[in-house]
């Protein structure tokens, strides 16, 4: 495991966010057919909070955000620039699918930004030049974890 990572930390140290049934929206894109609920290839699981590698095929995450705008952002179809001008790809947005997710039971998430980021041994210089991989080797602790 890397050492960039904290390796340990207490649960009761991090914060929780609770979703209330029907309270909390999500959107994810997507191009692949299924993409909106199946889990993507091991060979795709590379991003942020994916697993880290020799560990690809124990989870799969399923990246949504809180609005259009926020995930169009993600995927490179809403730009902005320094000026703070937006521009929309419109190219890259017709091989997009849009999915919307509402709760039927109450939501449990644990943010691995904000405060839990120093918990979790992910701010600043703890992880500076690391790239994903200090955040997919905490995403594996708090997969296997809870």
């Amino acid at each position: 495991m890397s050492d960039t990572v904290a390796t340990t930390f207490s649960g009761r140290d991090l914060e929780l966010e609770l979703i209330d049934p029907d309270g909390e929206r999500l959107v994810r894109l997507f191009r692949r057919p299924g993409g909106d609920w199946e889990p993507p290839s091991v060979e795709y699981r590379n991003l942020r909070v994916d697993p880290p590698a020799g560990h690809k095929g124990r989870f799969a995450v399923l990246y949504t955000g809180n609005t259009l705008p926020t995930v169009a952002i993600e995927c490179g179809i809403l730009r902005a620039d320094t000026g703070d001008r937006y521009t929309w790809a419109t190219d890259l947005a017709d091989q997009y699918r849009v999915a919307r997710y509402s709760f039927s039971a109450p939501g449990l998430f644990i943010p691995i930004d904000g405060r839990n980021r120093n918990v979790l041994g992910l701010s600043g210089g703890q992880r500076r030049f690391a790239g994903y991989e200090p955040f997919q080797f905490v995403s594996l602790q708090l997969f296997e974890r809870f």
